[in-house]
């Protein structure tokens, strides 16, 4: 088989095996020619040779770090060693500091790539030593001349050469090699081999003499190696408090992101970075984003569930970052934690208030995260801290256009979005309208069952609103139990859309302390752009006046679009605050074509305010009419409709009303108004004593009949002679 699928990744098994085949026959390759060196070894004199070794493992055991890429100031010694040793101390110096460098740093590498590592650097010193053999009879000891110089520099060339062909051939098998990275890497091996220049040539003079003095002036490489690798540390850590820092007046969790995505990739060889961050709910890592763009393919942009777990999840809400050198080997490790990478790094953003999400680094090479995924653990820790300062910087946000009882947005935000979208509308030429949702009954439903039920509710229902209406709608608490939605659509589809709102809401079941309260209507009016206005606020008053007119007063659970005939002028007197005739006329026609057909109605007539208004005008009579108006509305009950008929008659409808009802209502209204004392114009005082009379319209379907009959009873109600005109 060519290639098989482990852990959800496709693996070509035949070049993981030719490169696993590489490394064993490069390292045994390697340990049988260093081996074949021991009989020399044993003619040195074996305490300096130990020493030797002990300088060598101390100089190997601190890489020198460039960049992203790490070196060893350990491919300074084979040419030192040599001139002043052989090749077999050159040689098996390298080999036993490499073979044991991952267990003294504590580096995760596999058996085969260890042994590779010995292998090829003995190869690429037996292959150093033996062109300097080639210059010894030109070279005297002790000395460091330009035969040293040369020999040293041709030997040095054929170790990196050899050292280098041997590593780009396996990365090469793996189906990794990049011209870029090998022309990096052994830049910087020539940059090691310069560096150790004056060390060595001071070991290659002082050692025939003073061996023991030799190795220890070859400390110092521990030292520089020590030096640039706590610079390169403090460099990297400088680099992730810089980019903290310039991110600390940043609150958008998109932006600080993308700029931890992009600094993470630069610290290490990750060839994908993604930011992970909890949902609301918390059950679910979405991420925010993923860096290169390009690599998004590979991951599921639905997130990682809770319910699924993981590793991902695991570390999250564990004590520290993980890292996995090899997916295919690791079974914590799900498929699409993976996306087809074969080693990743996990390191949580938490403070200790809370947890935030996770930064994941992504590698198609195994054992691709070092010692650099320190410095991304750095970096997660300080991001934790602005993540949470940008939760909290949101919050506050939302405290500002947010309601409080229910979530959604408040009135302030609402009136700007508004104007927003009517300017782009206006722009682009689109259609908008405005919705005004009022839950009927609410303050009897609150009087029965409590405020907080009453909460409970408007919370539910405005999320269903918000939920139908969908993220391209606003919907807003406008006060009280009244809702207000903006909707991109024509007057037409936002009836439609509206009216489903109102039957969702109708059959919408609220729980509350584990029971379900009694469901609620809700009435609705909406006005739209252009055609019943240009302004937001002109479309409110007009979508609120379709509500409260055309719904609300008109039996309520309904849902209706604007007309001018629901301009509250035409309604409402505005001498008396009572209604119109206009409006009772609506009235009766609607619901005599809903099948309603009982009415009661009394006619009220005034003749002393006939005769102020003869007396002293009109103006006299209005704030009498105004105080008349408030006095009949508090007699009589919420459905009980009042109008003000002609300047001094009031007419009184009352659905399904008696003749002793009307009897009752009517003494009612004469009381209170004998009793109450008016003032006229100039503070003159008033007595009013109305005349009234009665008719019940039973079984008519015909609203200008009972029109008329209206008209014939306050015709008797006149003295002789007086007419209505």
């Amino acid at each position: 088989m060519g290639t098989c699928t482990l852990k959800g990744e496709t693996v070509d098994v035949n070049t993981v095996r030719r490169a696993t085949a590489y490394e064993w026959s490069v390292g045994i390759l390697g340990s049988a020619a260093v081996g074949c060196t021991i009989p020399a070894l044993w003619h040195q004199n074996l305490w300096m040779v130990l020493i030797v070794f002990l300088l060598a493992i101390l100089i190997n055991a601190v890489p020198v770090p460039f960049g992203k890429v790490e070196g060893s100031l350990l491919i300074s010694l084979p040419v030192g060693l040599t001139l002043v040793y052989d090749a077999s101390v050159a040689a098996w110096a390298i080999y036993i500091a490499t073979l044991v460098y991952p267990w003294l740093t504590y580096k995760q590498m596999r058996l085969s790539t260890v042994v590779f590592n010995a292998g090829q650097y003995a190869l690429s010193s037996l292959a150093c030593s033996a062109v300097i053999g080639l210059f010894q009879s030109e070279l005297t000891p002790g000395t460091f001349g330009w035969w040293t110089l040369l020999a040293g520099g041709v030997g040095s060339g054929v170790f990196l050469v050899v050292n280098h062909a041997l590593v780009q051939s396996l990365n090469w098998l793996n189906g990794q090699f990049e011209v870029q990275d090998a022309w990096r890497v052994f830049w910087l091996d020539t940059l090691n081999l310069v560096i150790g220049i004056p060390l060595t040539a001071l070991f290659i003079t002082i050692a025939p003499k003073h061996p023991v003095i030799a190795v220890l002036i070859m400390l110092p490489t521990v030292v520089l190696g020590i030096t640039l690798r706590n610079y390169h540390h403090l460099t990297y850590l400088q680099q992730a408090h810089v980019v903290t820092t310039q991110l600390v007046a940043e609150f958008d969790v998109d932006r600080i992101s993308e700029a931890v995505a992009k600094t993470a990739a630069g610290m290490t060889y990750a060839e994908a970075v993604a930011v992970y961050v909890l949902n609301e709910e918390r059950d679910r890592l979405l991420p925010s984003v993923i860096y290169p763009l390009h690599t998004s393919s590979r991951f599921d942009l639905a997130g990682l569930s809770r319910a699924d777990g993981g590793l991902v999840w695991h570390v999250l809400y564990g004590e520290g970052m993980v890292y996995v050198p090899d997916v295919t080997r690791d079974r914590r490790v799900r498929p699409e934690e993976s996306a087809g990478y074969r080693s990743l790094a996990v390191f949580p953003m938490r403070t200790p208030h809370d947890v935030h999400g996770v930064i994941v680094c992504y590698s198609s090479r195994p054992y691709a995260f070092g010692e650099m995924r320190e410095y991304v653990w750095t970096l997660a820790r300080q991001v934790g801290v602005l993540f949470e300062n940008a939760k909290l910087y949101q919050e506050l946000q939302d405290l500002s256009v947010r309601d409080g009882a229910t979530g959604l947005y408040n009135y302030r935000f609402f009136y700007d979005a508004l104007e927003r979208k009517l300017r782009e509308a206006e722009a682009a030429g689109g259609r908008l309208s405005v919705a005004v949702v009022d839950v009927d009954s609410f303050k009897k439903f609150n009087d029965t069952y409590g405020h907080l039920a009453g909460d409970t509710v408007l919370r539910s229902v405005g999320r269903l609103l918000a939920q139908m209406a969908g993220p391209e709608s606003v919907v807003a608490r406008y006060g009280g139990e009244e809702f207000a939605l903006i909707l991109p659509l024509s007057g037409v589809s936002a009836y439609e859309w509206v009216e489903q709102m109102r039957e969702a809401v109708a059959g919408h079941v609220v729980e509350y302390e584990g029971h379900a309260l009694p469901t609620v209507t809700v009435s609705c009016g909406i006005a739209s752009y252009p055609e019943h206005g240009r302004d937001g606020r002109e479309l409110l008053l007009k979508a609120d006046s379709a509500m409260y007119w055309g719904a609300k007063q008109r039996g309520r659970n309904r849902t209706v679009l604007y007309t001018s005939e629901f301009e509250a002028d035409l309604f409402v007197d505005s001498g008396s605050g009572l209604y119109t005739v206009h409006f009772l006329s609506l009235r009766l026609r609607e619901d005599f074509a809903l099948g309603d057909t009982g009415w009661g109605i009394l006619c009220m007539a005034f003749d002393s305010l006939t005769g102020l208004k003869d007396a002293l005008g009109s103006s006299a009579l209005d704030p009498v009419m105004r105080e008349v108006g408030t006095v009949v509305r508090d007699c009589l009950r919420q459905t009980d409709l009042a109008c003000r008929y002609a300047d001094d008659v009031i007419v009184v409808a009352v659905p399904g009303g008696t003749h002793d009802e009307l009897r009752v209502i009517g003494e009612r209204i004469v009381n209170a108004l004998s009793t109450h004392a008016f003032r006229g114009g100039g503070g003159l005082a008033i007595r009013v004593q109305p005349r009234y009379a009665v008719s019940v319209f039973r079984g008519t379907h015909d609203a200008d009949q009972v029109l008329h009959e209206i008209r014939e009873l306050v015709t008797r109600l006149r003295p002789a002679g007086e007419s209505l005109a």
